[in-house]
């Protein structure tokens, strides 16, 4: 999927190099092409900066600090922490073989120094055009289905309202996902606070749960996920969602105008989405003890939620079968019934419902017996569970 939508932030650049002064001076020759530039002195700066931004690309110095070849050094530790930085390798004659070693770890192109002011501008070009088009691939096949459906169903539109629309429905999936794990992997606590909010949900709803679970997350990729959702310029958009809804039918050049608003935002997320370790869906099937762990045939609900094939997790207890699991970091959490899966009529095809909200049967939430609502992904309307009821949130503790 090419990027579906208006993007207009600039880009962000971290140069990892232990000769400052070059390293700023290779910076001026990207004056055209307004990017922001940012500084590390050696690997293990640039590491530690790696471990905690997010950066559009990286380029590297590969004959420097911690070791004698420390870029490579580097792009090393980004494959082991999982951190899928695009890079740019900057390399001197002598160093072919390393520089050929760079591109096997993942590294988008190298720049030879001596040519750097001819070739600089024009590969740092081009490599940011190739990890855009990175970013808008994952979110059309990587992401889990609930987030990945809605991108690709916004790339399919063609006028700006309509675009425009979809590309909100894109950032309320995103804040109702996370939520919605938030709440699975906080527990009981977690879940509690859900039913508490589910009477009524919008957007702002989903956004205020991310914001009061963000503390009770420990370290990982899905507090990032959280950290970005209620750090950026999300109120804007939930202002724009309204008045898409209840305000006057808007005009195309006023969707034109605010369409790179949400570009941004979007953009920016699955940056960091597919920057660190991924988040994932899945669904238990066959289930064997040995060896004290149990192993289970596991498919992964990710893309537009077709999975031909599976993999094989191991796990230290039995898991649900059917049950849509978070997988995250090695962690494994039940989402049920928050997040539903019924195999589809083609092999290898499955059917996704997210928890959207409940029907009040009159008993107060705490005590409440109402059917659960979803979103259908399939048909894209919202469709209620026979099957599930709010008090059904509250039994799943583990």
């Amino acid at each position: 999927m090419t990027e579906p939508i208006p993007v207009a932030r600039r880009p962000r650049l971290l140069f990892i190099d232990d000769q400052r002064e070059v390293a700023r001076t290779l910076a001026k020759l990207l004056n055209s092409l307004s990017v922001e530039c940012r500084f590390a002195d050696d690997g293990e700066t640039g590491l530690r900066r790696l471990q905690s931004e997010v950066f559009d690309l990286v380029i590297v110095d590969l004959r420097m600090p911690p070791v004698e070849w420390g870029g490579l050094w580097l792009l090393e530790k980004l494959a082991e922490h999982q951190i899928a930085a695009n890079a740019i390798v900057l390399s001197g004659e002598a160093g072919q073989s390393e520089t050929i070693k760079a591109m096997r770890l993942g590294a988008l192109d190298f720049v030879v120094k001596d040519n750097a002011q001819a070739e600089l501008c024009d590969r740092v070009k081009e490599a940011l055009a190739e990890a855009r088009r990175l970013r808008w691939q994952f979110a059309a096949t990587g992401l889990p289905a609930p987030l990945s459906i809605p991108f690709t169903r916004m790339a399919l539109r063609n006028d700006e309202i309509h675009k425009l629309r979809a590309a909100v429905i894109c950032v309320e999936a995103v804040y109702r996902f996370a939520a919605l794990a938030a709440c699975a992997v906080c527990g009981p606590s977690g879940r509690n606070l859900l039913v508490d909010s589910l009477a009524s949900p919008s957007m702002g709803t989903w956004q205020h749960l991310c914001r009061r679970l963000l503390d009770d997350l420990p370290p990982s990729t899905l507090r990032r996920w959280l950290e970005f959702i209620v750090g950026t310029t999300a109120n804007e958009i939930t202002t724009l969602r309204n008045d898409l809804h209840h305000g006057a039918d808007p005009t195309r050049r006023w969707a034109q105008e605010h369409l790179p608003i949400v570009g941004d935002w979007l953009d920016q997320f699955l940056a960091l989405a597919r920057y660190w370790p991924h988040i994932s869906l899945i669904v238990p099937g066959a289930l064997e003890y040995k060896n004290g762990r149990f192993l289970v045939d596991a498919a992964t609900i990710s893309g537009n939620a077709s999975a031909v094939g599976s993999d094989r997790l191991s796990h230290d207890k039995p898991l649900d079968a059917g049950h849509v699991h978070l997988l995250a970091e090695g962690s494994l959490i039940d989402m049920w019934p928050m997040v539903l899966a019924e195999r589809g009529e083609m092999p290898g095809r499955w059917n996704i419902f997210v928890l959207d909200s409940y029907r009040n049967s009159g008993s107060r939430a705490g005590t409440a017996t109402g059917k659960l609502r979803y979103l259908d992904l399939e048909r894209g309307e919202r469709a209620m569970s026979p099957a599930t009821v709010v008090e059904d949130i509250r039994l799943r503790t583990d």
